[in-house]
């Protein structure tokens, strides 16, 4: 059965909302290209267990601690999606999951570091080790109806900071109970059947990021024609949808009080590019970059960072409307002044996906392999901010989260 035009929309919207193909361009002799990075990457796989492939790119031994944590994130590099753990030495690589089919996402519980991942409509949990496999929601068998995308598909996991309540999206927001083994729908996805076989969604409910401290959890919520973000509050249940003249998008992080919500969009076309400020509380937004400068300038933003009184965050600004994705500087300010930068480093970026250390010193990101075709997986590169050079850490990756 083919999907509709709404529920096609959707998958695409979820594909594509925090993600950015792109390449590392390399601007200083420090920086190796892309074409290098590639090549060092697939001249240094090594052979896993058995006749799995391992993703992870060899660069010269790191000292032990070089990463804040261990690394997780899926690679396809076994021949199916699974989640794969870097450890702290930046060298040692272990294959988590050993599943049948796909890995669809995850999320690593930052209390004893148990990973919940997704496999043909269920959710597992299991430990750092790949012991203890357990079945937590069985969200039925997949399907390739309206009622199934809508309603029953499992999509997008969020431990909360203490490791007992697990988000989901099924059919809504739902929250699963560690110590009760159960879940709750607080949000229920909302459409519409206007006829002639056409379902249109109004608004649908994906987990994305819970506050430092627990207390609110930011939700996508997704629509027949764009998308945004809104806020739902454990203690009193209420959601708050962010007051965006836009479509808020596409990648944010939380303030470290857990009180305001940082968005920065590198988009320009059904989304505008710029840098927000939301309060969580209000949903109320504050423009600290607006998407048109008074002289018909372009400023665009991504991965935003609280770091003390400064952001971190990746820029740039263009005369006229881009053909194509924006490549970014790394750039420090103050939060009351975010046009005082200073730049981190010389390069430029085009990342699909960034981590940030919380302390700021570093961050994984996601480079897409010059030509590949294989999407959405890219090399993992270590770039660290005092300008040292960057280093590939595992190839055929997406998704990175730090845990145990």
């Amino acid at each position: 059965m083919k999907l509709k035009l709404t529920l096609v929309f959707a998958i695409l919207m979820l594909a594509g909302l925090a993600c950015n193909l792109g390449a590392l361009a390399p601007a200083a002799p420090a920086l190796p290209g892309p074409d290098e990075i590639a090549t060092l990457v697939a001249a240094t796989v090594q052979a896993g267990a058995g006749d799995s492939a391992s993703p992870v790119a060899t660069a010269p031994p790191a000292e032990a601690g070089v990463l804040p944590a261990a690394l997780y994130f899926i690679s396809d590099a076994s021949g199916l999606p699974q989640v794969w753990r870097l450890a702290p030495d930046s060298v040692t690589l272990t294959q988590v999951t050993d599943e049948a089919e796909a890995v669809e996402g995850f999320a690593v519980s930052p209390g004893v570091g148990e990973i919940a991942y997704i496999v043909q409509n269920q959710i597992f949990t299991v430990l750092p080790d790949g012991s203890a496999r357990a079945l937590i929601v069985d969200g039925g068998s997949p399907a390739e109806t309206d009622q199934y995308f809508l309603y029953e598909k499992i999509n997008d996991l969020a431990w909360s900071p203490d490791g007992l309540t697990l988000a989901y999206g099924r059919g809504g927001l739902n929250l699963y109970s560690i110590l009760e083994g159960t879940s709750q729908q607080v949000l229920a996805n909302e459409s519409r059947d206007v006829g002639s076989g056409l379902v249109v969604a109004d608004r649908l409910f994906y987990p994305d990021a819970w506050s430092p401290d627990g207390s609110r959890l930011l939700v996508r919520i997704g629509y027949y024609e764009g998308s945004t973000y809104g806020v739902w509050t454990s203690a009193s249940g209420a959601f708050t949808q962010l007051q965006s003249r836009y479509n808020a998008c596409c990648f944010y992080s939380w303030s470290l009080d857990s009180a305001r919500l940082w968005v920065a969009s590198p988009y320009i076309g059904m989304v505008d590019p710029g840098l927000w400020r939301f309060d969580a509380a209000s949903g109320a937004e504050t423009e600290l970059l607006p998407s048109q400068n008074p002289d018909g300038t372009l400023n665009f933003a991504s991965f935003p960072l609280e770091l003390g009184s400064d952001l971190l965050y990746f820029f740039a600004n263009t005369p006229d409307f881009p053909n194509g994705d924006v490549p970014l500087t790394l750039v420090r300010a103050p939060q009351g002044d975010i046009n005082a930068r200073t730049i981190l480093r010389p390069e430029t970026w085009l990342l699909r996906d960034l981590l940030w250390a919380a302390d700021g010193r570093l961050a994984i990101g996601v480079q897409m392999d010059p030509g590949s075709t294989n999407y959405p997986y890219g090399t993992l590169v270590l770039i660290l901010t005092d300008g040292s050079p960057v280093r590939p850490l595992a190839n055929s990756a997406y998704a990175p989260q730090w845990g145990p």
